[in-house]
């Protein structure tokens, strides 16, 4: 039957024939007469018959609340190594359990943390089984021993402006840092560090906010109307009828690139002065990317912008802007470009202009209140660093116009893990920096082997590190050092385009653009990648870690996600049941360009309790492995302590997969059949007949 397989790729054994059919990327080259039967045992054959450990799947092994009993976990692996998986992932994480029924467990890593997956490593040793650990409570890397100095960092400014010719003689006050980041566990106060002051001749600015999407999968859409809705201001009551509505717009399409000379007018319009959905109809267009430009407003004189919604309908009335895909899933359009917003994240932000919501102040974008300037001539930027005094003072002779001041800094932005257990609460660390990567990895290593001895001798094998998820994390503190090696040019000078303003013109603004933010992925890949696997190797383990994705629009996730993925040991990828986010043949390529055998996914992953079997999930690994998936791990197995009946606790998102489930006395064959597809595509050599570029932004 194998032979069969093999010579024809049209045959079919325990439903392999939808991957042997369909994934012509992989095939094999077997002599016939090893296959012909089971008896003559050639590796292929007893390895399609009893799939090796390396081809069965493991799961994500959640300890809730970090809390674990250990003989009650011990009875586990002996279900899960019953059932034919071969590894588990701890993962310590917060219980999401307003009732609070789920007991708080020891903080993750502290000695009783370490002695509980000491016993568990011991167990996991004689059943045979890999256990690998998460580097944080929940997720992002960091913990509670994250002290500000090697916290996440952010950029922050302000700014004043001074009209000269005569001399100013007055203060600059230090950008505010987020409420955050005056709020660390121990109570350590945030780092602020100053970058520059530069002083910028304001005549000329670009009071047209504007903002460029990425449309909805699957990208190219045929489009025929907007809709674009004002929004009632916060104090309303004190400016006026006309509030900050917008007047003036026009709508521009592409349907090659975001290239500002890509873009066609489609549609140029005024807004009535209500906060009643407006809709504007054009020919039917083909389109992958939208671009909106603001005009007017019906107020001139406020200084700032405000907008509800945009809304962009294909000619099947679905609206291709919105960053929602479906009711909830945050999977949908991605703002790519943004000129001016009243704040990074949450209300007021440039999220809210496509969040699905027609107006509110929690739900609508507002342009800050200084229009971004456009600089002609890079030359004409004065540096006014050295007239800054420690305590905010800044002397100068201002030249002859006006001038605006911009006052950059650095700091804490003060983000916390997402969903930690009660005890392990602390800040995400500086994923650029190569010493918060040091001191991260020390608090996880440390503890280990001050409990196991040298841990290549234990069923320990690897450390996960899940999906980069920070927001607002843009600085690290020798970034104008990287840039300046890295780019060949000084960082400083640039500064203003990441508060929005325009350098000489858009293609040299993009450009800059383009080197800041490869500067950013070439240092998360070299300083916490690369590093935290150098650090594992030491230790004789792996790294594993989702390095690539899902990014925009559900996260900012600043890397070349290829070239990440080749950084570390394990690339894994990720697919949900329910929800738009499918990070497989990215993960894929990645392994087939660095040379890595295993193509990971975190897998099934959704918002669905108890409500997926087999049958439902089977056509969903089919995708993934006719997409390149050759190794599983399901999401989530929660840990059930014995006075818990069943179904036990669960993590907040399933598909479930322990013990614990109906179906879970019939799910052998399930495993078996993932195992052996999982074995066939091991062994297999890639043959890859188109090479797509889809870019490394």
């Amino acid at each position: 039957m194998l032979d069969r397989i093999f010579k024809s790729r049209g045959a079919c054994v325990g439903g392999l024939c939808s991957l042997v059919v369909i994934c012509a990327v992989t095939p094999f080259a077997v002599p016939a007469e090893q296959l012909n039967t089971v008896g003559t045992a050639s590796p292929l054959v007893s390895g399609f018959v009893n799939p090796p450990d390396i081809a069965r799947p493991a799961a994500y092994w959640c300890w809730l609340n970090g809390y674990v009993e250990v003989p009650s976990a011990i009875k586990e692996l002996q279900q899960f190594r019953d059932n034919g998986l071969s590894g588990l992932y701890v993962f310590d994480i917060g219980a999401r359990d307003p009732n609070k029924e789920v007991p708080a467990g020891p903080a993750f890593m502290n000695r009783e943390w370490v002695r509980n997956l000491a016993v568990i490593l011991g167990r996991a040793k004689q059943l045979g089984m890999e256990i690998g650990l998460i580097t944080s409570s929940s997720w992002n890397a960091g913990g509670p021993w994250v002290t500000p100095e090697y916290g996440a960092m952010g950029l922050f400014t302000t700014q004043i402006t001074c009209e000269g010719p005569g001399d100013y003689r007055g203060a600059i006050a230090q950008p505010d840092l987020p409420a955050a980041a005056k709020q660390h566990p121990a109570g350590l106060p945030p780092i602020y560090r100053d970058i520059a002051v530069l002083a910028i001749p304001a005549d000329d600015v670009y009071d047209r906010p504007t903002f460029v999407f990425r449309l909805a999968p699957p990208g190219r859409h045929i489009i025929d109307h907007v809709i674009l809705c004002n929004t009632e201001s916060e104090d309303a009551s004190k400016i006026g009828l006309l509030q900050r509505f917008v007047k003036g717009f026009a709508v521009y399409l592409s349907d090659t690139d975001d290239a500002p000379d890509s873009f066609r007018l489609v549609v140029q319009g005024e807004l009535r002065p209500t906060t009643e959905p407006q809709r504007f109809d054009f020919p039917p267009t083909s389109a992958r990317y939208v671009k909106l430009e603001l005009l007017s407003k019906h107020d001139p004189t406020q200084p700032r912008w405000e907008l509800g919604e945009f809304e962009l309908y294909s000619v099947e009335g679905q609206n291709v802007v919105s960053r929602l895909s479906g009711k909830e899933s945050r999977t949908g359009a991605a703002l790519i470009r943004i000129t001016s917003q009243r704040a990074a994240s949450g209300p007021w932000s440039g999220d809210c202009i496509h969040d699905g919501v027609r107006g509110g102040a929690k739900n609508s974008w507002a342009s800050a209140d200084d229009p971004p300037l456009i600089i002609k001539d890079p030359t004409q930027v004065l540096d006014l660093t050295s007239h800054l005094a420690d305590d905010g003072a800044l002397r100068w002779h201002v030249p002859p116009g006006k001038w605006r001041v911009i006052r950059f800094g650095y700091g804490n932005t003060g983000q916390r893990l997402v969903l930690p257990s009660p005890n392990s609460a602390g800040w995400a660390i500086d994923h650029f920096n190569p010493e918060a990567t040091d001191w991260h990895f020390k608090h996880i290593l440390e503890p280990l082997t001050a409990e196991l001895g040298p841990l290549n001798q234990t069923a320990l094998k690897q450390l996960y590190v899940c999906s980069y998820e920070l927001r607002g994390a843009t600085w690290t503190p020798r970034l104008m050092e990287e840039f300046r090696q890295r780019r060949g040019y000084d960082l400083k000078p640039f500064l203003p385009i990441l508060t929005g303003c325009i350098v000489k013109d858009e293609a040299t603004t993009r450009r800059f653009i383009r080197d800041y933010e490869t500067t950013l992925s070439d240092l998360i890949i070299v300083g916490f990648y690369g590093r935290a696997a150098e650090i594992c190797h030491k230790h004789g383990l792996k790294l594993c870690a989702e390095a690539g994705g899902p990014g925009l629009p559900l996260h900012p996730v600043p890397v070349d996600a290829l070239k990440a993925q080749g950084a570390i040991d394990i690339p894994r990828g990720e697919f949900w049941v329910d929800e738009h986010i499918w990070v497989v043949k990215e993960t894929a390529c990645a392994a087939q360009i660095y040379g890595k055998l295993i193509v990971e996914m975190e897998a099934f992953t959704s918002w669905r309790h108890w409500q997926d079997g087999p049958a439902e999930l089977k056509p969903i690994a089919d995708r993934a492995l006719c997409e390149g998936t050759n190794h599983f791990t399901f999401h989530t197995a929660a840990h059930r302590p014995s006075a818990v009946g069943l179904p036990g606790w669960v993590y907040t998102a399933g598909t479930h997969f322990s013990p614990s489930i109906a179906w879970w006395p019939l799910a052998r064959p399930w495993v078996e059949y993932l195992s052996r597809c999982s074995f066939l595509l091991q062994r297999g050599e890639p043959v890859t007949d188109v090479c797509y570029y889809y870019g490394d932004r």
